[in-house]
């Protein structure tokens, strides 16, 4: 499917799309401004909503698979480019690669003879091609020098003029090769651009037609919401007015009593309390209070008690920690004394003991211990 074909029948779809919904507009009107129509819900609009999504739904899935088809035409193309580029490259290259083996010996080189290992086995013996009153050759002498000078000459030029050849017919190939791809890449780039700037039009007119689209669907969800809100108030009035006349709202006594039992009330018609009741309210509240204060009265002159008994323990606690401590330091004076005591008793009996008993002084008993046994 070309590109031309396809927009043409996408016009064409497009245009029925857009009648269908003028048409389906021109009907919405005809029921606003009829007075005999109710409002609620339509069925065939329903229906006709949904057929008309369905219906873009199915359009825009055929477009996505136009462009997608068209994606990969484009794409099939150049992949062709690309293996008929990748085709020409493998085949210069298998040329220059016979080339080089049936033309570019080693035999044919000009350093072939100097670099010959068989060039003593092919020499010819001497007397072949001089005479017989010719002078020898002698070792290392190159008869045949001038004549191999011109032909190696002369297939240096012809080489020359080969490989210039070659090298501007490899040129005049690679130049028409890039052309050629240089042409294919502003064809794909031209066919991009062409399929984008329609693929935006056509996005741009289904934006366009949406948005129509939606805009009437506003206006007359509009409208219906307006017809309900009036409808509504209408109501509410009408409501507000019913309960206004009502029993209920009119606060009679009599509803709040049961059919069955007329000394029951109805918890489900309270209309408020009597005065007699609220009174009665009243003057109970007024004993608890009254109660309450003498409670707090009493709890008062309790904690009272407690506290005044509280304090004094609490000086007799004070005293007795007093005493104790006085005992308590009354013993540790005498204890102290009974320790000085015992340490002037255990300094005199050192100072005897170390100073006249145990003197320590040598004298000549102590070297005549020396040498003598005491067994």
């Amino acid at each position: 499917m070309s590109a031309h074909t396809l927009g043409d029948a996408r016009a064409t779809h497009e245009q029925a799309v857009l009648a269908r919904r003028r048409e389906i507009e021109e009907a919405r009107r005809f029921r606003l401004h009829d007075k005999s129509y109710k409002v609620g819900i339509d069925p065939s609009a329903l229906s006709s909503q949904i057929a008309d999504k369905q219906a873009f739904k199915l359009d825009e899935a055929a477009s996505d698979a136009a462009f997608d088809e068209m994606r990969l035409n484009v794409d099939k193309h150049l992949m062709y480019v690309d293996q008929q580029r990748n085709a020409y490259l493998r085949q210069r290259d298998t040329a220059v690669d016979d080339f080089r083996r049936s033309q570019q010996k080693k035999e044919d080189r000009r350093e072939a003879d100097l670099n010959d290992p068989n060039e003593l086995k092919k020499d010819r013996p001497l007397g072949e091609v001089d005479s017989v009153s010719s002078v020898q050759r002698f070792a290392g002498e190159d008869v045949h020098y001038a004549e191999r000078t011109r032909m190696q000459q002369a297939q240096l030029r012809e080489w020359a003029a080969a490989q210039a050849a070659e090298k501007r017919a490899k040129a005049e190939a690679e130049r028409q090769t890039d052309a050629l791809w240089a042409n294919h890449m502003l064809e794909a780039d031209l066919m991009r651009c062409e399929y984008a700037d329609k693929e935006g039009e056509i996005y741009r007119q289904r934006l366009a037609e949406l948005a129509e689209h939606n805009l009437a669907q506003s206006e007359f969800k509009k409208s219906l919401q307006k017809e309900a809100d009036v409808q509504a108030e209408i109501d509410n009035a009408t409501e507000i007015q019913a309960q206004l006349n009502s029993a209920w709202l009119g606060e009679d006594p009599s509803l709040t009593r049961s059919f069955l039992q007329p000394h029951r009330a109805r918890p489900d018609h309270f209309k408020g309390l009597s005065a007699e009741q609220k009174q009665a309210i009243i003057d109970e509240l007024a004993k608890q209070r009254d109660a309450r204060k003498a409670a707090e009265a009493e709890e008062r002159d309790l904690e009272k008690r407690i506290d005044d008994m509280t304090m004094h323990w609490n000086r007799v606690a004070t005293l007795q920690e007093h005493e104790v401590e006085e005992r308590r330091a009354a013993m540790r004076k005498k204890l102290a004394a009974e320790n000085a005591e015992a340490a002037e008793k255990s300094r005199s009996h050192y100072s005897t003991l170390y100073k006249d008993v145990y003197i320590n002084r040598i004298d000549d008993d102590f070297y005549k211990g020396f040498g003598a046994s005491a067994r």
